[in-house]
């Protein structure tokens, strides 16, 4: 088993993503989200940042419209394959598959919005499983050995870490507290 430390810093840095995408289907309360589904359709429209494709698909706006559904379901439900505990790496192998495809293809195929969205896909690269890289690297036993021993430096640092994801995250749920309820409720946390 991993030392505590590093266990912690692991369930922080998926919390942290996880939270990325929870706070921003939180966000989408606005009608064009969630009752008309006529919010990518609307992006669309702004030709400045819409690509090639983008400008195509506005021609199909009920295509879009479950488009934009479904990117409001799978930034609730996504995030919930990496908790799953049986087939763990099945699951977190489908949860990179469909962030992946949903910023590489979706965003970036339709909006031109910079590196946002390769950004986020280099995110999800630390959830994929150990199988793929064994595949990956043409063999099915790792090279590193199970059972090494970490120099002592090297607990401390992980300890380190920890408290640093945790302040991460403490910090960028009151900046989306502050974002939901306005700088004038919020102002204790500042």
């Amino acid at each position: 088993p991993l030392p505590r430390t590093r266990r912690w810093a692991a369930c922080g840095i998926t919390l942290q993503i996880c939270l990325v995408y929870w706070c921003s289907a939180t966000f989408k309360t606005d009608p064009l989200w969630l009752k008309n589904g006529n919010a990518l359709y609307y992006a669309l429209n702004m030709e400045d940042s819409a690509s090639r494709l983008g400008l195509y698909l506005r021609q199909f706006p009920e295509l879009l419209r479950y488009a934009t559904f479904a990117t409001v379901y799978l930034e609730y439900l996504g995030p919930v394959l990496l908790f799953i505990p049986w087939r763990r790496d099945c699951f977190r192998m489908l949860a990179v598959t469909l962030f992946l495809g949903f910023h590489m293809v979706g965003i970036q195929g339709l909006l031109l919005i910079g590196f946002f969205p390769w950004v986020c896909g280099v995110a999800w690269l630390i959830f994929l499983p150990g199988f793929f890289w064994d595949v990956l690297a043409g063999r099915a036993n790792s090279l590193i050995p199970k059972h090494t021993e970490l120099p002592r430096w090297r607990h401390r640092l992980d300890l380190g870490l920890a408290t640093l994801i945790v302040f991460s995250i403490l910090d960028m749920i009151a900046w989306n507290a502050g974002g939901l309820y306005g700088d004038k409720d919020t102002a204790w946390l500042k």
